[in-house]
Protein backbone atom coordinates (compact mmCIF):
# COMPACT_ATOMS: atom_id res chain seq x y z
CA UNK A 1 0.00 0.00 0.00
CA UNK A 2 2.94 2.59 0.82
CA UNK A 3 4.87 1.36 -2.23
CA UNK A 4 1.40 2.07 -4.41
CA UNK A 5 0.73 5.49 -2.90
CA UNK A 6 4.16 6.08 -2.99
CA UNK A 7 4.47 5.63 -7.11
CA UNK A 8 1.14 7.65 -7.49
CA UNK A 9 2.24 10.45 -6.02
CA UNK A 10 5.63 10.70 -8.07
CA UNK A 11 3.01 10.16 -11.16
CA UNK A 12 1.20 12.66 -10.03
CA UNK A 13 4.07 15.34 -9.57
CA UNK A 14 5.69 14.57 -13.09
CA UNK A 15 2.80 14.00 -14.87
CA UNK A 16 2.49 17.27 -16.25
CA UNK A 17 5.95 17.30 -17.81
CA UNK A 18 7.40 14.39 -17.80
CA UNK A 19 4.50 12.15 -19.42
CA UNK A 20 6.27 10.82 -21.99
CA UNK A 21 8.98 9.28 -19.93
CA UNK A 22 6.76 7.92 -17.59
CA UNK A 23 5.13 6.27 -20.24
CA UNK A 24 8.21 4.89 -21.32
CA UNK A 25 9.26 3.59 -17.77
CA UNK A 26 5.74 1.46 -17.62
CA UNK A 27 6.59 0.17 -20.61
CA UNK A 28 9.41 -1.31 -20.10
CA UNK A 29 8.14 -2.65 -16.89
CA UNK A 30 5.05 -4.19 -18.93
CA UNK A 31 7.76 -5.48 -21.43
CA UNK A 32 10.05 -6.87 -18.51
CA UNK A 33 6.98 -9.25 -17.40
CA UNK A 34 8.05 -9.40 -14.01
CA UNK A 35 6.22 -9.93 -10.00
CA UNK A 36 2.72 -10.04 -10.69
CA UNK A 37 2.24 -7.35 -8.26
CA UNK A 38 4.39 -5.08 -10.36
CA UNK A 39 3.50 -6.11 -13.58
CA UNK A 40 -0.68 -5.48 -12.28
CA UNK A 41 0.87 -1.82 -11.08
CA UNK A 42 2.50 -1.33 -14.11
CA UNK A 43 -0.39 -2.72 -16.36
CA UNK A 44 -2.98 -0.24 -14.50
CA UNK A 45 -0.89 3.09 -14.59
CA UNK A 46 0.02 2.83 -18.56
CA UNK A 47 -3.76 2.29 -18.93
CA UNK A 48 -4.69 5.36 -16.87
CA UNK A 49 -2.04 7.56 -18.76
CA UNK A 50 -2.66 6.12 -22.08
CA UNK A 51 -4.96 9.23 -23.31
CA UNK A 52 -2.02 10.86 -23.09
CA UNK A 53 0.05 8.93 -26.09
CA UNK A 54 0.42 11.39 -28.97
CA UNK A 55 -0.53 9.98 -32.26
CA UNK A 56 2.50 10.04 -34.14
CA UNK A 57 3.70 7.49 -31.68
CA UNK A 58 0.86 5.43 -31.09
CA UNK A 59 2.10 2.75 -34.29
CA UNK A 60 4.96 2.33 -32.36
CA UNK A 61 3.69 1.92 -28.90
CA UNK A 62 1.00 -1.09 -30.80
CA UNK A 63 4.22 -2.62 -32.66
CA UNK A 64 6.14 -3.07 -29.39
CA UNK A 65 2.98 -3.66 -27.07
CA UNK A 66 1.21 -6.14 -28.73
CA UNK A 67 3.56 -9.12 -28.15
CA UNK A 68 3.98 -7.75 -24.22
CA UNK A 69 -0.10 -8.48 -24.51
CA UNK A 70 0.26 -11.77 -26.00
CA UNK A 71 2.49 -12.95 -23.63
CA UNK A 72 0.88 -11.92 -20.74
CA UNK A 73 -2.54 -13.19 -22.08
CA UNK A 74 -0.77 -16.30 -21.07
CA UNK A 75 -0.12 -16.28 -17.91
CA UNK A 76 -1.50 -18.66 -14.87
CA UNK A 77 -2.33 -15.73 -12.31
CA UNK A 78 -6.04 -14.55 -12.51
CA UNK A 79 -4.88 -11.34 -10.41
CA UNK A 80 -2.73 -10.66 -13.68
CA UNK A 81 -5.24 -11.73 -16.59
CA UNK A 82 -8.00 -9.66 -14.72
CA UNK A 83 -6.08 -6.62 -14.00
CA UNK A 84 -5.05 -6.79 -18.28
CA UNK A 85 -8.56 -7.75 -19.13
CA UNK A 86 -9.57 -4.59 -17.19
CA UNK A 87 -6.65 -2.11 -18.43
CA UNK A 88 -6.97 -3.59 -22.23
CA UNK A 89 -10.30 -0.49 -22.86
CA UNK A 90 -8.00 2.39 -21.80
CA UNK A 91 -4.99 1.36 -23.80
CA UNK A 92 -7.55 -0.16 -26.58
CA UNK A 93 -9.33 3.38 -27.00
CA UNK A 94 -5.94 5.01 -27.60
CA UNK A 95 -3.81 2.66 -29.96
CA UNK A 96 -7.00 0.18 -31.30
CA UNK A 97 -6.96 2.67 -34.36
CA UNK A 98 -3.30 2.20 -35.03
CA UNK A 99 -3.62 -1.87 -34.64
CA UNK A 100 -3.56 -4.19 -38.06
CA UNK A 101 -5.24 -6.81 -39.07
CA UNK A 102 -2.80 -9.23 -38.12
CA UNK A 103 -2.52 -7.48 -34.83
CA UNK A 104 -5.62 -7.91 -34.04
CA UNK A 105 -5.76 -11.83 -35.10
CA UNK A 106 -2.84 -12.25 -32.74
CA UNK A 107 -4.10 -10.87 -29.66
CA UNK A 108 -7.41 -12.90 -30.59
CA UNK A 109 -5.61 -16.46 -30.78
CA UNK A 110 -3.84 -15.74 -27.76
CA UNK A 111 -7.34 -14.64 -25.89
CA UNK A 112 -9.20 -17.81 -27.51
CA UNK A 113 -7.30 -20.07 -25.27
CA UNK A 114 -8.04 -19.13 -21.98
CA UNK A 115 -11.80 -19.86 -23.33
CA UNK A 116 -11.87 -23.16 -22.67
CA UNK A 117 -10.24 -22.90 -19.22
CA UNK A 118 -12.20 -24.27 -16.01
CA UNK A 119 -11.39 -20.95 -14.12
CA UNK A 120 -14.01 -18.94 -14.08
CA UNK A 121 -12.33 -15.78 -13.88
CA UNK A 122 -10.08 -16.58 -16.99
CA UNK A 123 -13.27 -17.46 -18.91
CA UNK A 124 -14.77 -13.96 -17.92
CA UNK A 125 -11.58 -12.15 -19.02
CA UNK A 126 -10.93 -13.66 -22.38
CA UNK A 127 -14.46 -12.90 -23.28
CA UNK A 128 -14.51 -9.00 -22.21
CA UNK A 129 -10.63 -9.05 -24.12
CA UNK A 130 -11.50 -10.54 -27.08
CA UNK A 131 -14.34 -8.18 -27.20
CA UNK A 132 -12.41 -4.86 -26.00
CA UNK A 133 -10.24 -5.97 -29.23
CA UNK A 134 -12.59 -6.19 -31.64
CA UNK A 135 -14.61 -3.03 -30.80
CA UNK A 136 -11.45 -0.62 -30.45
CA UNK A 137 -9.68 -2.08 -33.90
CA UNK A 138 -10.73 -0.34 -37.42
CA UNK A 139 -12.94 -3.54 -38.42
CA UNK A 140 -15.31 -3.88 -35.61
CA UNK A 141 -18.30 -5.89 -37.14
CA UNK A 142 -16.03 -7.69 -39.61
CA UNK A 143 -13.61 -9.19 -36.04
CA UNK A 144 -17.56 -9.60 -34.17
CA UNK A 145 -18.12 -11.80 -37.01
CA UNK A 146 -14.78 -13.26 -36.92
CA UNK A 147 -15.21 -14.19 -33.55
CA UNK A 148 -18.63 -15.73 -33.57
CA UNK A 149 -17.40 -18.14 -36.44
CA UNK A 150 -14.57 -19.09 -34.31
CA UNK A 151 -16.45 -20.11 -31.18
CA UNK A 152 -18.90 -21.73 -33.28
CA UNK A 153 -16.18 -24.26 -34.67
CA UNK A 154 -14.81 -24.96 -31.79
CA UNK A 155 -18.23 -25.50 -30.10
CA UNK A 156 -19.45 -27.85 -32.99
CA UNK A 157 -15.58 -29.18 -34.00
CA UNK A 158 -15.43 -31.18 -30.94
CA UNK A 159 -11.88 -29.26 -29.65
CA UNK A 160 -11.09 -29.78 -26.25
CA UNK A 161 -13.57 -32.75 -25.36
CA UNK A 162 -11.61 -33.87 -22.92
CA UNK A 163 -13.18 -30.56 -21.01
CA UNK A 164 -16.10 -30.06 -23.22
CA UNK A 165 -18.30 -28.75 -20.49
CA UNK A 166 -15.73 -25.94 -19.67
CA UNK A 167 -15.37 -25.39 -23.56
CA UNK A 168 -18.98 -24.74 -24.24
CA UNK A 169 -19.08 -22.19 -20.89
CA UNK A 170 -16.88 -20.44 -22.34
CA UNK A 171 -18.02 -20.18 -25.86
CA UNK A 172 -21.50 -19.44 -24.01
CA UNK A 173 -19.50 -16.36 -22.48
CA UNK A 174 -18.21 -14.56 -25.05
CA UNK A 175 -21.29 -15.19 -27.22
CA UNK A 176 -22.96 -13.34 -24.87
CA UNK A 177 -20.69 -10.54 -24.45
CA UNK A 178 -20.07 -10.18 -28.07
CA UNK A 179 -23.94 -10.54 -28.64
CA UNK A 180 -25.19 -6.67 -28.14
CA UNK A 181 -22.60 -5.08 -30.67
CA UNK A 182 -23.29 -7.74 -33.38
CA UNK A 183 -25.72 -6.54 -36.07
CA UNK A 184 -26.09 -2.87 -34.92
CA UNK A 185 -28.61 -0.73 -37.03
CA UNK A 186 -26.56 2.04 -37.65
CA UNK A 187 -23.95 -0.28 -39.24
CA UNK A 188 -24.54 -2.02 -42.38
CA UNK A 189 -23.98 -5.39 -42.91
CA UNK A 190 -22.50 -7.04 -46.22
CA UNK A 191 -22.76 -10.44 -45.08
CA UNK A 192 -26.43 -10.72 -43.69
CA UNK A 193 -27.51 -13.90 -44.68
CA UNK A 194 -24.53 -15.12 -42.79
CA UNK A 195 -24.87 -13.34 -39.65
CA UNK A 196 -28.42 -14.78 -39.43
CA UNK A 197 -27.29 -18.45 -40.33
CA UNK A 198 -25.00 -17.77 -37.26
CA UNK A 199 -27.63 -16.51 -35.20
CA UNK A 200 -29.65 -19.02 -35.85
CA UNK A 201 -27.17 -21.40 -35.09
CA UNK A 202 -26.34 -19.90 -31.68
CA UNK A 203 -29.92 -20.30 -30.90
CA UNK A 204 -30.54 -23.68 -31.32
CA UNK A 205 -26.93 -24.56 -30.00
CA UNK A 206 -28.93 -22.97 -26.95
CA UNK A 207 -32.29 -24.86 -27.22
CA UNK A 208 -30.44 -28.10 -27.52
CA UNK A 209 -27.74 -27.48 -23.99
CA UNK A 210 -30.65 -26.39 -22.06
CA UNK A 211 -32.63 -29.60 -22.99
CA UNK A 212 -29.87 -32.20 -23.33
CA UNK A 213 -26.90 -31.50 -20.84
CA UNK A 214 -26.65 -32.53 -17.29
CA UNK A 215 -24.60 -30.42 -15.97
CA UNK A 216 -26.82 -27.09 -14.54
CA UNK A 217 -23.89 -24.43 -15.04
CA UNK A 218 -23.62 -25.59 -18.93
CA UNK A 219 -27.65 -24.70 -18.76
CA UNK A 220 -27.62 -21.38 -16.95
CA UNK A 221 -24.77 -20.21 -19.27
CA UNK A 222 -27.19 -21.48 -22.80
CA UNK A 223 -30.21 -19.89 -21.14
CA UNK A 224 -28.18 -16.32 -20.40
CA UNK A 225 -26.48 -16.33 -24.29
CA UNK A 226 -30.28 -17.23 -25.10
CA UNK A 227 -31.83 -14.57 -23.08
CA UNK A 228 -29.05 -11.50 -24.59
CA UNK A 229 -29.72 -13.16 -28.01
CA UNK A 230 -33.20 -12.61 -27.73
CA UNK A 231 -33.06 -9.24 -25.88
CA UNK A 232 -32.33 -6.62 -28.68
CA UNK A 233 -33.02 -9.22 -32.26
CA UNK A 234 -32.30 -8.04 -35.15
CA UNK A 235 -35.41 -7.71 -37.68
CA UNK A 236 -33.67 -10.10 -40.15
CA UNK A 237 -33.53 -12.94 -36.92
CA UNK A 238 -37.07 -12.24 -35.77
CA UNK A 239 -38.75 -12.80 -39.09
CA UNK A 240 -37.09 -15.83 -39.48
CA UNK A 241 -37.86 -17.34 -35.68
CA UNK A 242 -41.28 -16.34 -35.89
CA UNK A 243 -41.87 -17.68 -39.60
CA UNK A 244 -42.89 -21.20 -39.45
CA UNK A 245 -41.50 -22.07 -42.69
CA UNK A 246 -37.46 -20.85 -42.96
CA UNK A 247 -35.77 -23.06 -40.14
CA UNK A 248 -35.87 -26.27 -41.96
CA UNK A 249 -33.05 -27.74 -41.08
CA UNK A 250 -31.12 -28.77 -38.00
CA UNK A 251 -28.03 -26.47 -37.79
CA UNK A 252 -26.26 -28.21 -35.58
CA UNK A 253 -27.20 -31.88 -36.42
CA UNK A 254 -26.36 -31.42 -40.13
CA UNK A 255 -22.73 -32.24 -39.16
CA UNK A 256 -22.30 -36.03 -38.32
CA UNK A 257 -18.88 -35.30 -36.84
CA UNK A 258 -20.28 -32.32 -34.45
CA UNK A 259 -19.56 -33.42 -30.76
CA UNK A 260 -22.73 -31.91 -29.20
CA UNK A 261 -22.57 -32.85 -26.93
CA UNK A 262 -20.88 -36.39 -25.55
CA UNK A 263 -23.21 -38.77 -24.71
CA UNK A 264 -21.56 -38.78 -21.65
CA UNK A 265 -22.79 -35.74 -21.10
CA UNK A 266 -26.39 -35.79 -21.41
CA UNK A 267 -28.99 -35.59 -18.96
CA UNK A 268 -30.45 -38.97 -17.81
CA UNK A 269 -33.82 -37.64 -17.82
CA UNK A 270 -33.70 -36.38 -20.91
CA UNK A 271 -31.94 -39.52 -22.42
CA UNK A 272 -34.62 -41.74 -20.94
CA UNK A 273 -37.51 -39.40 -22.13
CA UNK A 274 -35.97 -39.23 -25.92
CA UNK A 275 -36.04 -43.43 -25.61
CA UNK A 276 -39.31 -43.41 -24.59
CA UNK A 277 -38.85 -43.94 -20.82
CA UNK A 278 -36.57 -47.19 -21.19
CA UNK A 279 -33.76 -47.22 -18.86
CA UNK A 280 -31.76 -49.89 -20.42
CA UNK A 281 -31.66 -47.77 -23.75
CA UNK A 282 -29.62 -45.29 -21.72
CA UNK A 283 -27.06 -47.73 -21.24
CA UNK A 284 -26.64 -49.07 -24.57
CA UNK A 285 -26.28 -45.30 -26.50
CA UNK A 286 -23.08 -46.38 -28.09
CA UNK A 287 -23.88 -49.23 -29.56
CA UNK A 288 -24.84 -48.81 -34.06
CA UNK A 289 -28.26 -50.26 -33.88
CA UNK A 290 -29.25 -46.96 -31.88
CA UNK A 291 -30.92 -45.05 -34.85
CA UNK A 292 -29.52 -41.22 -35.87
CA UNK A 293 -31.39 -38.03 -34.82
CA UNK A 294 -32.51 -37.19 -38.33
CA UNK A 295 -31.42 -33.62 -39.60
CA UNK A 296 -34.64 -31.89 -39.22
CA UNK A 297 -36.32 -28.76 -36.94
CA UNK A 298 -38.76 -31.22 -35.12
CA UNK A 299 -36.81 -31.28 -32.21
CA UNK A 300 -36.34 -27.12 -31.61
CA UNK A 301 -40.31 -26.67 -31.49
CA UNK A 302 -40.08 -29.91 -28.78
CA UNK A 303 -37.34 -28.12 -26.91
CA UNK A 304 -38.95 -24.42 -26.68
CA UNK A 305 -41.95 -26.41 -24.76
CA UNK A 306 -39.98 -28.24 -22.62
CA UNK A 307 -38.20 -24.56 -21.85
CA UNK A 308 -41.58 -23.05 -21.36
CA UNK A 309 -42.52 -26.05 -19.03
CA UNK A 310 -38.93 -25.52 -16.60
CA UNK A 311 -40.04 -21.18 -16.86
CA UNK A 312 -43.18 -21.94 -15.29
CA UNK A 313 -42.37 -24.34 -13.01
CA UNK A 314 -39.36 -22.24 -11.48
CA UNK A 315 -41.92 -19.48 -11.37
CA UNK A 316 -44.49 -21.41 -9.52
CA UNK A 317 -41.69 -22.82 -6.74
CA UNK A 318 -40.59 -19.52 -6.23
CA UNK A 319 -43.97 -17.79 -5.67
CA UNK A 320 -44.46 -20.75 -3.42
CA UNK A 321 -42.01 -20.15 -1.32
Amino acid sequence: MVADESLNKIIRAMVDSNVVKIQIELYNEIKRNGPARILRAALWRFGLLSHMIRSLRGKAYVANLIPCIVIIAHRSEDTVIETLSQSLPLIFRVLGPFMTDKDVKNLLRAFFENISSPQAAFCRAAANMILTTCINCRKPQFFLNYVMDYTLDIITSGRNADDHSSTVIGVFGCLRVILPYICKPSEPQNSETQQIDNLLHIYELCLYYTKWHSDHNVINAALETLAQLLKMPSKPLVSVLLSSKDITQSRIMSNQNACLPSLGHMSISSASTAHGGNSDSILNLHEPDIPEITPNAEWIADTETTLKRVILKSRSSVRAT
